[in-house]
């Protein structure tokens, strides 16, 4: 969620599902969050996606970083 880093402030994950993205070693999360916008209006249902691939044991890196 860096995009949201910047502008959005008190923000909430409120749903997550996570699935391999075409085999074991990668995984691509999908976020429905809520928070303030730069008007202090509180926004919900807000989404984003993630990706993440494995690097060693148990760590996990966002991908394309």
């Amino acid at each position: 969620m860096d995009d949201t880093a910047a502008v959005y402030r008190q923000v909430r994950v409120q749903a997550a599902l996570t699935r391999r993205d075409g085999s074991d070693e990668r995984a691509v999360v999908h976020l429905v969050w809520a928070g303030s916008g730069p008007d202090g209006e509180f926004r919900e249902g807000r989404t984003t996606t993630v990706r993440y691939e494995k690097k060693g044991k148990g760590s996990w890196v966002r991908a394309g970083r």
